[in-house]
């Protein structure tokens, strides 16, 4: 592979890295991305076929394949599946796959078949190239609605005979919050806590609460939103 090819690989790779990262416009994102994945694809599969017709299969068949495990893969991660950590995967396999392939020689060529009317292989180029870019603008637009999404986790941290810890996770959530919390026991003090300012945007946000408790027994802690969203959660605790 001459510098050129191969500087040129690197920029293509790196261009779709960041457009994902960035979350661009599926007009840029995707003829980038379509580009990327296709040369990436025809890289790692060029020794394997004989004819255009058996590099497109191979081609088809490889980007599904990866992009199938890869999403498995991340999704059992501690970062889970993001446009973020989809663009640092790519980033490593594009690099894994340009290393891999650097000794081959002849530049990629896929020739096209010169016919006068649509032959059954001009069709498969043609339905090939329409699923891929289809298949990617599903799979981007899942992972830009999934990392959108808003989250708001309400869980108990630690909790003793005076005092319940309490964590609010905040991922794509903007709103103000109470936290109140009561007992079924005649001696218990109900408690209202401060208001509290989620900001989490499309990051996320972790706050921790502590609730005081006077009496043992049964407490029902709730969170809730102080922006008009009736958004509401609770957590029933057994204090010791």
């Amino acid at each position: 592979m001459s510098r050129l090819e191969f500087s040129n690989r690197v920029i293509i790779n790196l261009s779709m890295a960041a457009a994902v990262a960035l979350g661009l416009n599926a007009a840029i994102l995707a003829p980038l991305a379509f580009l990327g994945l296709v040369l990436t694809a025809e890289l790692g599969v060029r020794p394997y076929a004989s004819d255009a017709a058996d590099t497109l299969l191979l081609i088809c068949g490889s980007i599904v394949t990866i992009a199938i495990l890869t999403g498995l893969v991340l999704n059992l991660t501690p970062w889970g599946l993001t446009r973020y950590t989809w663009a640092v995967t790519w980033i490593i396999v594009s690099s894994a796959v340009l290393i891999w392939r650097r000794e081959i020689a002849v530049p990629t060529r896929i020739r096209m078949p010169r016919i006068s009317r649509i032959s059954p292989v001009a069709a498969w180029f043609v339905a090939a190239a329409a699923v891929l870019l289809v298949s990617f603008l599903i799979v981007a637009a899942g992972v830009r609605i999934w990392d959108q999404k808003p989250v708001l986790a309400f869980s108990l941290v630690t909790t003793n005979s005076h005092s319940i810890v309490v964590q609010v996770s905040a991922t794509s959530m903007t709103g103000n919050y109470q936290i109140l919390a009561a007992s079924s026991s005649r001696r218990a003090h109900s408690y209202r806590g401060p208001r509290m300012n989620v900001r989490a945007g499309s990051k996320s946000e972790t706050l921790n609460e502590s609730v005081p408790v006077n009496v043992p027994g049964r407490w029902t802690i709730y969170l809730n939103s102080l922006s008009g969203d009736k958004l509401t959660r609770e957590l029933i605790i057994d204090v010791p």
